[in-house]
């Protein structure tokens, strides 16, 4: 099992896990840093003469040392939008860290750690909507100026039924005549046919065939089954009366931070992973300022109920 808020890595943690658990033992340190050896004592771990000691019975295939260079590794993958920085044996919040780099990363941190089954709530506000509302901000900057973004999952500010969302999603585009089309055998109890967020970037003209995408969004450790559910092309030509002209792509939106398979999963998602580091990377400079607030109550909710 993996790491979690109120638990230990294993030993068999990967890299990614370590530098979680030392991301999060830093922000909620009075000096804002935390050190391998500290980490490796945690663990009851060892280390003499660079000989591995493991606790006895376990065999142990890390040192937190070498979850330094994973931590090297998210500042260059989300592109400087990184909130720590290694040094020597250490790991600490950097001293010019824009307050909302830093909010966010933490938010996508807990989102990734936390139970999000019974834990997903704290002040009142639900982790994996406000995620939802991130992924929409973020693939809007990602794909330009000119793209519209639209949560159509529960973190939707108006959360209608299924058969008025979509015929809502539709009337938006403005490409021409698209109605909600009622499966066979449908009996309505769907909510959002696996889609969270939704992006297109139209033309003046209104003619069909515009980009679009559909996206997924996850937290948690445990959303490698789900990467292959969404399918585009099966929503349109379920849901949608004609089908789209233009088939959207695949978005899949992760709060974890992974490196292991990485060309094998964007294979079985069919389109493009935004994971942690992505994310970040495209973090608009002015996110709405209340879901950045929600962002932080539900941060300090996490947090403070994690350290009673």
């Amino acid at each position: 099992m993996g790491y979690n808020l109120r638990g230990l890595p294993s030993t068999q943690a990967s890299y990614a896990e370590l530098a979680d658990y030392m991301e999060y033992q830093c922000l909620v340190s009075d000096e804002k840093s935390y050190s391998t050896t500290s980490g490796n004592s945690s663990m009851g771990i060892l280390y003499d003469d660079n000989t591995d000691a493991g606790i006895e019975g376990n065999e142990t295939n890390y040192d937190f040392s070498e979850a330094l260079a994973e931590v090297d590794d998210r500042e260059n993958k989300s592109n400087g939008k990184y909130p720590f920085v290694a040094e020597v044996d250490t790991i600490k919040i950097k001293d010019d860290v824009e307050s909302h780099i830093l909010d966010i990363y933490t938010f996508l941190l807990l989102a990734t750690r936390e139970n999000m089954k019974s834990g997903k709530v704290a002040n009142d506000l639900d982790g994996t909507e406000l995620f939802e509302q991130l992924c929409a901000a973020v693939v809007k900057n990602y794909f330009g100026p000119n793209s519209k973004a639209q949560v159509f999952g529960t973190g939707a500010v108006e959360n209608k039924p299924f058969h008025e969302k979509v015929q809502d999603f539709l009337d938006t585009i403005q490409e021409g005549k698209y109605i909600f089309r009622h499966p066979d055998g449908d009996i309505g109890q769907q909510k959002d046919g696996k889609i969270d967020v939704v992006i297109f970037i139209p033309f003046a003209d209104n003619n069909k065939g515009q980009f679009m995408g559909f996206g997924q969004c996850k937290t948690g450790t445990n959303w490698r089954a789900s990467i292959s559910q969404l399918i585009p092309s099966a929503f349109s030509e379920s849901y949608i009366q004609p089908p789209l002209a233009f088939i959207p792509i695949t978005l899949f939106f992760v709060s974890e931070s992974f490196t292991e398979k990485w060309e094998e999963l964007t294979r079985n998602s069919r389109g493009i992973i935004f994971d942690r580091s992505r994310i970040m990377e495209y973090i608009p400079d002015n996110l709405d300022a209340e879901l950045l607030n929600n962002i932080k109550l539900w941060n300090e909710g996490v947090i403070a109920r994690d350290q009673r």
